[in-house]
């Protein structure tokens, strides 16, 4: 009986946690503008990526459906893996 008891008060402190979990993410940030959900990651990816192409290019972290790095020129988002317009 008392591993019964033991595997229910698990179940059900797993419960508890995840319904904790959910109701603590904030509602309007836990999806991106194209519906796609947001994701925790463990570092920030500008940290982790470079823009050789850009050097000058402001990152801005981008959690939407994955853990990304988004680079800025001007306000305009560019792509670092494209040499021919850099300067």
């Amino acid at each position: 009986m008392k591993m019964i008891s033991q595997c229910m008060l698990r179940y059900i402190y797993l419960v508890l946690v995840f319904i904790a979990s959910a109701m603590s993410r904030p509602k309007s940030a836990s999806t991106c503008p194209d519906g796609s959900p947001m994701v925790r990651c463990f570092v920030n990816p500008c940290d982790m990526t470079d823009c050789p192409a850009y050097p000058g290019a402001n990152c801005v972290a981008n959690y939407c459906a994955g853990c990304n790095a988004d680079y800025y020129v001007h306000g305009k988002k560019v792509d670092c893996n494209d040499r021919s317009d850099s300067k």
